[in-house]
This record gives structure tokens, sequence and C-alpha cells, in this order.
């Protein structure tokens, strides 16, 4: 597909869960791109993605008009008569992507960041907007390097039409905590990561944030977030890293800060190579088809084998297990008819039950945690779940294992897209962070502080021939403790 309601699609920009975007021209008379034409991108939503996300994206979108959301230009159809937006463009470099070019943060570029999202957060909820997917993920940067909220798939309206809610109104309004926390968390993790982390003034702030958004809960939040930021620093231009320098995180030691180097937040980073129409037909994962599309592009056998290899080393384990099941009782099923067809006195009770005696057990998934490992990280205690996360973790490195990061990341958050990010750029070939935590040393693990089924366990990196301190903020979830951020002080 390259034609687009009226737009003649360039090259993809990016791809997420649930759309991909793509760099586009308006089309001239009998369908040319114009060359002097504006670019503009457009998101086309995957097959599987509900019309009800949809329409809550281009209605939220529809309500709000602000530098810091983005901007819909205009609404069409795809082929398969489903909406398509043309957005604003917008740069590659996400505030995910940004952290990861760059050691730290300035306490100023903190306060630029900070203070319009959480002024557009009071601006959304004032117009009945819950956001209900906030987080670094889905805050990019325009060319002025002015962040931009982005992913409103998940948005629920607590008015009709845009009517506006009184503060009051807000307060009782049980839709907008979860925006409230995550603004909480993500002030929190970005603090973290400032150079001026040890200031009076940002202890004090990240002390009311809490460990688990305790602020969150106050009147008038968004407001008393901003006056304490513009308290702590007046704000500075953001330092946006060139592209080129997006993957200098793996030479550094591994660092993992609150907001690590990941993809866009809502796309990968862009392909060169044009897919082919019979490979976007075929049905497999995209990321199967890019890899074959440059593969074709470049001619290049070694190219191929390299993204074959890579492509396997992503798949986990049990998805292996899985498809020898599979085999293992289809076999079954043959030898099954065989026998019946041989012996048709025999009852199928009979001929199932000897099916079941006789199939061998199938193995259990390799997640590289043992028994007691997992037993930890099903436990109560964070510190024993901690060391058996990073063990985990460093197996889903020597891997190259983005699936393996589901049993050690809470999903969506800073940590699951920063190491996931971490491990797609390990299988392009960048060097292996080195982060390491000796899971033998029980002493070099300590718990900080613990808040209900939120802990922050303190520990030391090895980093090479120095030790430099690390915190790991651990959450409790259905599936048992998940690390929620890793970063070095």
């Amino acid at each position: 597909m390259t034609d687009v309601g009226g737009y003649r699609l360039i090259r993809r920009l990016g791809s997420g869960r649930r759309a991909e975007v793509w760099l586009a021209r308006v089309q001239g008379e009998g369908g040319a791109a114009l060359a002097t034409s504006t670019t503009a991108a457009v998101k086309l939503f995957r097959r599987d993605v509900s019309t009800t996300s949809i329409d809550a994206e281009i209605e939220a979108l529809s309500r709000i008009r602000s530098p810091h959301v983005a901007r819909v230009d205009d609404v069409m159809t795809d082929a398969g008569g489903r909406p398509a937006l043309v957005l604003q463009r917008l740069q590659a470099v996400g505030l995910v992507q940004l952290l990861g070019s760059r050691e730290s943060l300035g306490i100023g570029e903190a306060v630029t960041i900070l203070v319009p999202l959480a002024r557009t957060l009071a601006l959304l909820h004032g117009r009945g907007i819950a956001h209900n997917s906030l987080g670094p993920a889905k805050v990019l940067f325009d060319d002025e390097g002015t962040p931009v909220l982005c992913g409103f798939g998940a948005a629920v309206f607590g008015t009709e039409n845009g009517g506006v809610l009184k503060p009051e109104q807000q307060a009782a309004a049980r839709l907008f905590d979860s925006d409230r926390t995550a603004m909480a968390d993500l002030a929190r993790g970005i603090l973290l990561r400032t150079d001026a982390v040890e200031d009076q003034r940002v202890v004090g702030l990240l002390e009311w944030l809490g460990p688990r958004g305790g602020a969150a809960g106050e009147s008038g939040f968004t407001d008393v977030l901003v006056q304490r930021l513009f308290e702590a620093s007046d704000p500075v231009a953001i330092g946006l890293a060139p592209p080129a320098e997006r993957a200098s995180w793996a030479t550094r030691g591994g660092r993992t800060g609150a907001l690590r180097s990941g993809g866009t937040p809502s796309a990968e980073p862009a392909v060169e190579a044009t897919i082919p129409s019979w490979l976007t037909s075929a049905g497999m994962p995209d990321w199967i088809a890019d890899a074959l599309a440059q593969a074709i592009a470049k001619l290049r056998p070694d190219a191929v084998a390299s993204r074959l290899r890579n492509a396997l080393r992503s798949i986990r384990p049990r998805f292996w297990v899985l498809i020898a099941v599979l085999v293992v009782g289809g076999i079954a099923a043959l030898l099954l008819l065989d026998d019946t067809a041989a012996s048709p006195e025999e009852a199928p009770g009979e001929q199932l039950a000897d099916v079941a005696q006789d199939a061998p057990a199938a193995p259990e998934a390799d997640t590289g945690l043992g028994g007691e490992e997992n037993a930890h990280v099903l436990g109560d205690d964070p510190v024993e779940a901690a060391r058996a996360l990073l063990m985990l973790r460093e197996h889903c490195f020597e891997t190259l294992s983005v699936l393996c990061l589901d049993d050690v990341d809470q999903l969506d958050s800073v940590a699951w897209e920063a190491d996931r990010h971490a491990i797609r750029m390990m299988q392009e070939g960048a060097d292996a962070p080195t982060l390491s935590i000796d899971e033998t040393a029980g002493s070099e693990l300590l718990l900080v502080d613990r808040m209900g089924d939120t802990a922050l366990v303190s520990s030391a990196v090895q980093d090479g021939a120095e030790n430099e301190p690390a915190s790991v903020l651990m959450i409790r979830t259905e599936a048992g403790w998940r690390i929620r951020d890793l970063f070095t002080l």
C-alpha cells in the first residue's frame, strides 16, 4: 500500500503495538506526489485495534488544542475503510531516548519537560479527559524541543462534548487518579536522573512526591508540582541528542536511568527499505518483514543470516516448547487415527487414555530461574525478589531475548521500555551493558524503603573496576515482584 486518502506514503517512520506511522506527501493530479508539498505523518492503525480505541484517540485530540498535545491535521480512511490520522511531524527523539543518550539531565531541563506536562494534564482533566496511559514512552519533542504528549488510545472521558469540570469535580472524579499517580512517578523518575539530585530543594520535592506517587492524592496536585518545580530551578532549553549518540549508553557501563533509551515512544526506529506488498500481505510479524525487506534491499547474504539469527534469539524458549508440544500432539493424533482404523472395536476412551499415558511430559520453559528464585519473586521479601529478577534480567541480556523481559520488568514501565530497546540495540551489534550484580553476596542488596507493594532496594553495581551505588524500584503485581526502574545515583 502506497496511497492513502490522497497521500503518497514515502517511508515508514516507526511502528508500535497499535499503529504504524508513515512519512507522506500530498498527491497531485494523476497520483504523483508533489515535490514542493509539505510532508506529514500519517498514522495507520493495525487491524486488531478496536474502533473504540481509535475513536477515543480522535475524540481526545479533537477536544484539546495545545502545543503540548499531538496535533491532528486531518482524519481520513484507509483502503479498508478504517480511520487514519494525519498528524504533525515530531522528532524521532522521545523522552526515553533523550535520557538514554545522556548520563544526566540538568535540573532546568527537567523543569522544562515536567512543567508543560503537568499543566497539560490539568488541561485534560479540566476538559474531562483522562489520558489513562501517561508515561515516558508517551512524550515526544517537536522541532523546537517542546515536549508533546501523545498516545491517547486508552483515553477515558468524564464529560460529553468537551464540557469543563470544576476543580472540585475533578478531585471527585476517580478516573483521574491514575493520571496523577503516573505524573508523580514520571516527575520522580526524571528528577532522580538530574545533576541536582542532592540539592535540598530537589530532595524535598522527591520526598513530597513519595516512592509511589503519594502526593498525587493531594488537592491541587498539578499546581503544587508546578510551583515546587519552579522553586527548584528556572527552566532551561532541552539539549536533545543527535541520532548518532543514541546508542552511547551501551559504552558507559550499561547505565539504566529512570528514563533510559527506548524506541520512539510509539514507534521503532525508521527503516530505509520499503517492505514489498507480498511481505505485508503474508501476515508475518513486522520485525520479520523488516528484516527480510532490509536483506532484499541490500542483497547481502551475511546480512540475511545476521537478521535471522537475531530474530531467533528474541523468541522466548517457551515458544519452541509450544511448537514441540503441537508437533508431538499432531503425531499422536495421526497415530490415534491409524489405530482407530486398525482396531474399530477399541473404545475411543481407551484410545485416548493410551495416548495420554504414553505421551511424554512437555518440558518446562527456560526462564533462567530455578524453583527457589521463582519462589522469591512470588514471595514477600523484595530484597530476595530483586536478586532473583536481576539474575533473570542478566539472563535476558545474555540470550538477547526481548520476550524474557516480561518476567522481569513491569509492563510499560521505564525499565521495560529501556531494557527492550537495549536488547534491540545489542541485536544490531551495540556493545553489551556491563551492569551486573553478584547474586552470591547477600550484603550487596539492602532494603531502603517499602510502602505496601512498592519497595526501593539499594545495591552495589559492578561496572568494570569501579563500584557505583544503584537503586532498584520494585513493585509487586499479581504475577509477583517486577522491576519498575533501575538507576545509578
